[in-house]
């Protein structure tokens, strides 16, 4: 992988396999220029029940949880702020309203308006 554009295409490779789970990184090894490198292992491998306790969840759900997830570790954010963070998921704008509408329904978050801002 000495060329560029062949290195690019793997980092890409890599980031989406990360975000869709496919691959994690379990340690460090001593290699590559910096004597330094990841090692990664296939999710399924070195969590074997993992799928199998995810496939009652359904997306709608799944995306709930990882914006009330998000909001308890910040705090507070805007949709803008939310967009952005789970815009490596691909979710579309309207998936992204449905979970924080469910949220906002069942009072799991609450949504404030600031001097200035549209409600968020």
């Amino acid at each position: 992988m000495s060329a560029e554009s062949v290195k690019s295409r793997f980092d890409r490779a890599l980031v989406e396999l990360q975000v869709g789970l496919k691959v994690i990184p379990i340690g460090v090894a001593e290699a590559g220029a910096w004597n330094y490198a990841f090692v990664y292992e296939l999710l399924a491998r070195w969590f074997p029940e993992i799928p199998e306790q995810a496939r009652s969840i359904g997306r709608g759900e799944a995306r709930q949880v990882l914006v009330q997830r998000y909001l308890d570790n910040v705090v507070a954010a805007d949709r803008a702020m939310i967009a952005k963070v789970f815009q490596v998921l691909k979710w579309t704008p309207k998936e992204l309203e449905r979970a924080i509408a469910a949220l906002l329904e069942e009072g799991a978050i609450r949504g404030v308006r600031t001097s200035g801002c549209k409600e968020s």
